[in-house]
């Protein structure tokens, strides 16, 4: 049988001091370079085209075709009706068959497997990435994974899911049916995710997670061991501890607000700005931020609140920036009330009763003047 190609005079010299030879058709069609003749086989259409490069040990075979500037190398085999091309890369023990699609700048490595009518594009990297179960993923069915996502390890990634943007799908994990992975969502650990379900944002799903149906796991949220089928997790557990906690602030921030009797204004804010300054940075910004949330419900009033807070704020914030610490005994109290030391979880209940006092002692004092109550702001 004659040969479907043959070696032209044409070489290259690669950097590590290999030489390959472009090929040439028997049709008169100019192909690609290989090594030796084994990386090309002399039966079926399969085709080495354009600049592409077929190394080492690597096996063009059966109808596919490699174009662009693809490479193939090391024991890499394409073969069925596969199509490699852009500048994709093929490398280690990686197959790539049946009809599936490799192209853009991607890299497939190790012992990866990439067929069925998969498709995998843009810059994505799929391999070992050091991990123990080195680089024995399979995309297969009508998967995609495109943009930037990665994925290490054995994970599986099969049926109509895709897997894009800079999303992370690692060591065992199943993405299949119609799920999506994407954002900068990581899924690892033996989780599986699937049917219409999402994964996105910088949410990660790892250990034996199971997210199904239409659930959504997105914002910062992390599941180990749920079982997911519906609705939306938008948050972790430490997340949702710290918004909490912000609420809870924020609460008695706005009581003593509206409870202040005018006399002690000042010292309200100023206990107020001491409570603030408790919490780190990212707090402190949270907590205002609720509150001008809170005030704007409001149709802007306590304005001025939120202004005095900043400017004690500002005041009690070192020349570094840093806070500085505020010990409660140092903080403006009304006159009359005992001295009281505030620490730990009493902190907010001690703000509580001392507003409570003010307030009674308001009350009182109008009461005994007999000055109606009118609105203190």
């Amino acid at each position: 049988m004659a040969s479907k190609y043959h070696f032209t005079e044409e070489k290259k010299l690669l950097k590590d001091g290999e030489t390959i030879r472009r090929i040439k058709y028997s049709d008169g069609t100019l192909g690609g370079w290989l090594s030796h003749a084994g990386n090309l086989s002399q039966e079926g259409s399969c085709r080495v085209l354009g600049d592409a490069k077929v190394l080492d040990n690597s096996r063009v075979s059966g109808s596919a075709v490699v174009s662009g500037k693809a490479l193939i190398a090391k024991k890499a085999h394409i073969w069925g009706s596969a199509r490699v091309y852009g500048e994709a890369r093929v490398s280690g023990e990686a197959k790539v068959y049946d009809q599936a699609q490799v192209f853009g700048r991607c890299l497939i490595a190790d012992k990866v497997r990439i067929h069925g009518k998969s498709v995998v594009a843009g810059d994505v990297y799929i391999g070992g990435g050091g991990t123990e179960n080195y680089g024995e993923a399979s995309v297969y069915g009508n998967a995609m994974i495109h943009g930037t996502a990665r994925c290490y390890g054995a994970p599986q990634i099969f049926g109509d899911s895709r897997v894009f943007d800079n999303a992370f799908v690692q060591s065992f994990a199943q993405i299949f049916e119609s799920a999506q992975v994407y954002g900068k969502g990581r899924v690892g650990g033996h989780a599986s995710v699937h049917g219409n379900a999402k994964v996105c944002g910088e949410a990660f799903v790892h250990h034996f997670s199971d997210v199904a149906g239409d659930a959504v796991v997105c914002g910062d949220a992390e599941t180990m061991f749920d079982q997911i089928t519906s609705g939306t997790i938008n948050e972790s557990q430490k997340t949702r501890e710290m918004r909490i906690r912000r609420e809870e602030v924020l609460d008695e921030i706005i009581y003593m607000i509206e409870n202040c009797p005018r006399g002690a204004r000042d010292a309200l804010l100023g206990r107020i700005a001491s409570l603030v300054m408790s919490f780190d940075e990212e707090d402190q910004d949270g907590i205002l931020n609720l509150y001008e949330e809170w005030r704007e419900k409001r149709g802007g009033t306590f304005a001025y609140a939120r202004q005095a807070i900043d400017g004690e704020l500002a005041r009690r914030k070192g020349a570094s920036g840093q806070s500085q610490s505020i010990k409660p005994t140092e903080e403006p109290r009304p006159t009359g009330l005992p001295p009281r030391t505030i620490s730990g979880p009493s902190r907010i209940q001690g703000f509580l009763d001392d507003m409570e006092n003010m307030r009674r002692a308001s009350e009182i004092s109008r009461w005994n003047k007999g000055i109606p109550e009118e609105p203190d702001y």
